[in-house]
């Protein structure tokens, strides 16, 4: 195959990520080309739920849960812009989501989690058992913790958007395997820290080859964006942009009902799982974590689990027919905080491990990998998820 000649910017994963990566950069114009060896948005962002729920999946005070709050205000405005420039929507809502306790030590969790929040000046509700079923929720609720703030998107619709903006924003999309970065060595080829926090010498990024098919083929650019996801620490190259384990695939299962109307219109949850009714009247019950490598497939014991989620938080589910269910891969760091910012080669932006949380932090990462691969002053201190911790 014909070398496929020079990007500004080669950006190597197409999930929501990716995608919105690649358009602020288009936007920022410079030419860039997409590569990803399936359709876009077609893995972890594809089977994920799509829930905002910056405070709902914040347990604890620091740099990630500030970094949900900025994106997840930033999805209200990137939703209007992707319905201007794609023509579709992506059903963004702020429906709430409502935190269960089923137990007093549960109930006394939820009364600490709610406390400091709100001393950041956040709004999250404690609810008594009737003011839980009120929103919907079982009768065998002891309490809750209501965040009207949070909500979700429809991640499939999001992807499909962001491709299409990317598509008629002039990104060149590349249906590839990303075999490995080809870098410089020598003064000024940039450095890397080796384990204990030496420096050693870098490389300098000069091209990505691809195979399609059988057949190889180089792209010659000077600035690149990882975000594979759960394959980003497989990519090989000399130096590596990251450690063989900083990156590792967790399995979630989800499983789709459709009762013959939903009992609720916020997202349900407790710590053993989540249901998120969709406008078409579907409801998503999700998620199981499991440590199974690269499987993806769906198992009887993860479908016993969300059926028994689904029930619990919402008896009236308990007679929905089950009309989907699938799997995806998480992408993990082992702090569970993502890698973003350069990397072991100069020019390498990393954007990756986002774990649960990929689709509510897409819009506050798309904004920072522009300022990052541009040279703008970056609006967040990305010390907590430099991509070359251990």
């Amino acid at each position: 195959m014909d070398a496929l000649g020079t990007a500004d910017v080669a950006v190597l994963g197409a999930g929501a990520i990716g995608l919105l990566s690649a358009l602020r950069l288009r936007q920022a114009g410079l030419s860039v080309t997409l590569v990803d060896r399936g359709a876009p948005g077609q893995e972890a962002s594809h089977a994920a739920g799509g829930i905002l729920g910056a405070q709902m999946e914040g347990h604890e005070p620091g740099p990630l849960f500030e970094l949900g709050l900025r994106s997840r205000e930033l999805h209200v405005g990137l939703a209007q812009e992707l319905r201007e420039l794609s023509g579709i929507d992506v059903e963004r809502q702020t429906c709430g989501m409502l935190e269960l306790a089923f137990d007093e030590a549960r109930r006394g969790e939820l009364a600490q989690w709610g406390a400091w929040q709100r001393a950041l000046g956040l709004r999250a509700e404690q609810l008594d058992a009737a003011q839980v079923q009120e929103l919907g929720g079982p009768p065998s609720a002891l309490a809750g913790l209501w965040f009207p703030d949070d909500g979700q998107v429809e991640n499939r619709k999001l992807c499909e958007a962001l491709r299409v903006a990317c598509e008629r924003a002039g990104v060149r999309i590349v249906r590839a395997e990303v075999e490995r970065l080809e870098c410089a060595r020598g003064p000024g080829a940039g450095a890397r820290l080796e384990e204990g926090g030496r420096l050693e010498e870098g490389g300098r990024l000069e091209a990505v080859w691809l195979r399609v098919g059988e057949e190889q083929t180089r792209l010659s650019a000077e600035r690149a964006v990882l975000a594979l996801g759960s394959w980003s620490s497989l990519l090989p190259g000399d130096p590596k942009a990251l450690q063989a384990d900083a990156v590792r695939p967790v399995r979630g299962q989800i499983i789709v009902l459709r009762p013959a109307r939903a009992p609720f219109t916020c997202v349900m949850g407790d710590h053993l799982g989540y249901a998120i009714p969709r406008l078409d009247g579907r409801v998503l019950v999700g998620a199981t974590v499991e440590e199974a490598g690269f499987d993806k497939r769906v198992t009887a014991q993860g479908l016993a689990q969300l059926l028994s989620s689904a029930v619990r938080l919402s008896p009236l589910l308990a007679q929905a027919p089950l009309v989907d269910h699938w799997a995806g891969l998480r992408p993990a760091s082992r702090d569970r905080l993502p890698r973003l910012g350069p990397c072991a080669i100069e020019g390498v932006t990393v954007a990756t491990a986002h774990y649960r949380s990929g689709i509510l932090l897409t819009a506050i990462t798309g904004r920072l990998v522009a300022q990052l691969v541009t040279g703008q002053p970056v609006e967040v201190d990305l010390a907590p998820f430099d991509p070359r911790r251990s």
